[in-house]
């Protein structure tokens, strides 16, 4: 691959704005670059009575982990509706020609100042306002995620949805849509298990006082007994759904009590009678639907909307701008006077939100050091900025509250610059979720054929014992999985064969380590095309990739352990970024835990950037994969904690090849059958003797990887 620098990608974007809009004249794109390169904010070139204006638009990105994609998001929605303003103004042609995840440079051609494209802007921004709130993916207007991962939550007891971040005005536009996903998931339930999310979704959204909101069971109480006159809803139905014969006294507080108590007696222990059930939630829906449509203030979400904004498009619109700044002119740069206090995410912002674990996360509540013996949980400490960015992330990653859904922080994410236009990049993250899909397959196959094989082994050694009575019982069983280890590895062989034919033959499904490190991940393979999706546009654009999270699947407590030692672990990191550049086949710099920037010094092609440090792509695909692959075929496959053991392994071969090798093999019957058993043996294929050649051929890259670390 050929490497261009910085300058020549972005040199070209603006000799294509040039010639596209036959643009002549005393102006070089040279000198144009030369005004990025320095970091001007605004420049005006005078041509024939128009003007050509170079601007910057900048938008501070909060580093705080619990809002930080967000800001990256929020930052996607606001620079691409720029160019949407300048095209449906009809302003003059407009185009992004560079950009960082803070950093958006734009060329327009126009007879217009920009003042008139403030003005544009903000208009557009409040009639696209609402489509980031409740859009699915749509990169014209750089909007990412579906609404629908917002209602995947299943639990009541704690704020699930964040309402806080909603317009008031959107709510009853919220209560239509939620409605119609609930209508959804409850004709598509079987009922054959207790529906905690149907429920959880219907106290949300159809509560009408705060017992309604924490418990379903008072809502489901109330519909047939308070509210009779208004749904119409009949008590007997109800109770022959759930099979209660109780008879209750619903005109007291006792009475509903009881009542609610065993309805949740019922759906807990699922004592009800599922298509009956199911009825009659179609038919409170519909009673709920009609009731909202005839009188909204009173059972359109009554009790909830009193938790969204206070605030109109126009004013959120503000809010979402404060700090940013079109060329010269800078929005909202005055501190706030009403405010006690900024918010603890950003810094920046007045704070006017108290924390909730739906917007800031599991670890709410707990003491933090500037507010030591204060009262945590009502103090308002978030601005609505970052409450937005919240909302957004929760938009893209899902809502499970609850039981909080991994929220993306920067050690899971990787950012690239690369030659990719929208197509591509949909195409990049659709093979990205096959590939997921496939990979989660091939470790189910394998793990199923390790357990035969040692049932098989098991079984061998009863044979060898076995009276002649057991022994043809035994036989029988031997037979039948020797047919289910045949026909486990004959789908292995098949989904590897899928997998290498999906990913064009650029990557060995078999011997990639990143195939091994991808299958100890955690993620939801129907949203898995949400986490790819570029930020910026031109031929050279910036992308974003979201790592899935990694956990030790039987210790869920140590998830995060789990989490920060691949996040520590540079081999693993860069075997990673190895998969994503094969994957999308392009030789732009990757980015993990550091940020790009429109900085030359920190873009150089066929370069991983991590942390403060940079890896040629060459070197990293030649040694640290190979130290990668080694670890993990050694390893063995029923060690506890593996992953990690890998990951560690992996590091010292790193940091001392020839020394790690040595222990490895002496720790392994290699050489002699009585050496400690500590490690597999790598193994031919054909005569199952120890592979020599193999590891030969990983001496000679030690010893040439050491020699090239002295040499530095």
């Amino acid at each position: 691959m050929m490497a261009y620098s910085f300058q020549a990608v972005v040199q070209n974007e603006i000799k294509n704005f040039l010639k596209n809009n036959s643009i002549t004249g005393n102006i070089s794109d040279e000198e144009i670059l030369n005004h990025i390169l320095e970091g001007s904010i605004y420049y005006e070139f005078p041509i024939e009575g128009k003007r050509l204006i170079l601007f910057r638009f900048y938008s501070p990105v909060s580093m705080r982990e619990e809002v930080f994609m967000g800001s990256v998001l929020l930052n996607s929605f606001l620079s691409r509706n720029i160019l949407l303003a300048g095209k449906e103004n009809d302003l003059g042609p407009i185009s992004m020609v560079a950009n960082d995840i803070e950093n958006f440079y734009y060329l327009w051609f126009t007879d217009k100042t920009i003042e008139k494209l403030k003005e544009a802007y903000l208009s557009t921004l409040e009639n696209n306002l609402e489509d980031l709130y409740f859009s699915d993916r749509n990169e014209e207007k750089g909007i990412y995620g579906e609404f629908k991962k917002l209602l995947e939550f299943h639990k009541n007891n704690i704020e699930a949805f964040p309402i806080f971040a909603i317009p008031r005005i959107y709510v009853n536009k919220l209560g239509t849509i939620a409605r119609q996903h609930l209508r959804k998931r409850i004709e598509e339930f079987d009922f054959q298990s207790n529906p905690t999310k149907i429920t959880a979704n219907m106290s949300f959204f159809l509560s009408k006082d705060g017992s309604e909101f924490q418990g379903p069971y008072f809502l489901m109480a109330r519909a047939v007994s308070s509210y009779k006159n208004e749904t119409g809803l009949d008590e007997k139905e109800l109770k022959q759904a759930l099979n209660l014969d109780s008879v209750y006294d619903t005109s007291n507080k006792k009475g509903l009590k009881t009542f609610a108590e065993d309805i949740k007696d019922s759906m807990s222990k699922e004592k009800y009678s599922p298509d009956k059930l199911k009825r009659f939630f179609i038919k409170t829906l519909d009673a709920y639907e009609k009731l909202a449509s005839t009188d909204p203030d009173e059972w359109n979400m009554k009790y909830a909307k009193e938790k969204a904004l206070s605030l109109n498009p126009q004013e959120t619109v503000r809010e979402l701008l404060n700090r940013t700044q079109m060329g010269l002119i800078i929005f909202n740069d005055k501190r706030e006077s009403d405010c006690k206090t900024f918010c603890r995410c950003c810094g920046a912002n007045g704070a006017r939100l108290t924390e909730n674990h739906i917007i800031m996360g599991e670890d709410v509540g707990k003491f933090h050091n500037q507010i030591v013996n204060k009262d945590v949980k009502n103090e308002i400490k978030i601005c609505i900025k970052c409450c937005i960015q919240s909302y957004l992330i929760t938009k893209l990653v899902g809502n499970t509250a609850g039981s909080l859904a991994f929220v993306p922080q920067q050690g899971s994410m990787i950012f690239h610059y690369g030659r990719h236009d929208d197509n591509e990049v949909k195409t990049i993250a659709d093979s990205l979720k096959k590939s997921l899909s496939l990979i989660k397959q091939q470790k189910e196959a394998r793990f199923s054929l390790a357990k035969i094989n040692s049932d098989m082994k098991d079984l061998l050694k009863k044979l060898e014992s076995a009276s002649e009575k057991k022994r043809h019982e035994l036989q029988m069983q031997k037979t039948e999985l020797e047919g289910l280890a045949e026909e486990k590895t004959r789908l292995s062989e098949i989904i590897t064969n899928n997998l290498r034919k999906l990913l064009n033959n650029r990557i060995d499904p078999v011997l990639d380590p990143a195939i091994d490190i991808l299958s100890e991940s955690d993620i939801d393979i129907d949203a898995a095309e949400n986490y790819v999706f570029s930020i910026g546009l031109g031929d050279y654009r910036l992308m974003l990739f979201i790592l899935p999270e990694f956990k030790n699947t039987v210790n869920k407590k140590s998830h995060n352990y789990i989490q920060e030692r691949f996040n520590n672990s540079r081999i693993t990191v860069l075997t990673l970024l190895a998969f994503l550049r094969k994957l999308c086949g392009c030789d732009g710099p990757y980015y993990y835990m550091t940020l790009p920037s429109l900085d030359q010094a920190n873009f150089s092609t066929d370069t991983f950037y991590v942390r403060d440090e940079k890896y040629s792509a060459d070197e990293v695909i030649n040694y640290y994969e190979a130290f990668a692959g080694f670890s993990q075929k050694v390893v063995r496959w029923n060690e506890d904690k593996r992953f990690i053991k890998k990951m560690m392994l992996s590091e010292r071969m790193v940091d001392e090849p020839m020394i790690t090798l040595s222990e490895v093999m002496r720790h392994s019957k290699v050489l002699s059958s009585e050496s400690e058993d500590k490690y597999n043996v790598i193994f031919d294929g054909i005569n199952r003797q120890p592979n020599l050649m193999e590891y030969f051929n990983l001496f000679l890259k030690c010893k040439e990887y050491q020699k090239i670390n002295q040499g530095r």
